[in-house]
């Protein structure tokens, strides 16, 4: 029996109290997803998604259904659909912290490119992703230069993993198109960004810049 077999088994026996209910609703629903078991995840998570448990497990319910539709997809094109709109509506949504949101917006674009929406799914690479991360990242810079309302952000590890792979998602398109010089611009963030992936794109930058017998 495996552990989230387990879990499944458990969280059937908690206390029926409201907050027990939610939690149970949301962990069943976790379990479910590793066990495969996808169609019933989305139908546990949609429930905790409304649960009165409060809002850190309403959350928490939302986005792992977000993330069971996108596994559906692979299946069913119409559930990267429903992917799309749950990962831009947590996007949209303060509540989440801005890595989740980051998070949500790169999950986001990697639904619209299963689809073939690929420039739209450019489009959210690099403003909801890349450039939301630049700019929180770099907020005073920007107070610096006289824009209102910019502050630093903090994010986690997984956000910049988010930024860095987004970054080179983008190159990877803009080379495609035979832009290269596009390509260069978006590996400069990452190099920029003083993040690990940064020699890796130093060297890219080395070998656009002379097949396009660039500058």
């Amino acid at each position: 029996v495996t552990n989230a077999a387990l879990v499944v088994s458990a969280t059937n026996k908690m206390p029926e109290t409201a907050a027990y209910a939610a939690e149970a609703l949301v962990l069943q629903g976790e379990a479910l997803c590793e066990l495969g078991r996808f169609e019933d995840a989305e139908l546990v998570l949609e429930r905790a998604s409304r649960a009165a448990g409060g809002d850190a497990l309403q959350r928490r319910a939302v986005l792992a259904r977000a993330n069971c539709y996108f596994v559906m997809g692979a299946s069913d094109a119409n559930r990267y659909r429903s992917a799309i709109d749950a990962y831009r509506a947590i996007q949209q949504d303060d509540a989440f912290s801005p890595s989740q949101r980051i998070a949500a917006a790169y999950n986001m674009a990697r639904a619209l490119e299963k689809l073939r929406r690929l420039d739209e799914a450019a489009d959210v690479y690099y403003t909801q992703v890349v450039q939301a991360y630049w700019n929180g990242v770099h907020g005073d810079e920007a107070n610096a230069s006289g824009a209102e309302g910019a502050r630093r952000v903090w994010y986690d590890a997984s956000a910049r993993q988010y930024f860095s792979r987004a970054g080179y998602i983008l190159a990877d398109h803009y080379e495609s198109r035979g832009e290269l010089e596009q390509a260069v611009s978006m590996l400069a963030y990452l190099v920029r960004a003083g993040l690990p992936a940064k020699e890796e794109a130093k060297r890219r930058i080395t070998r656009l810049k002379e097949k396009g017998g660039l500058k």
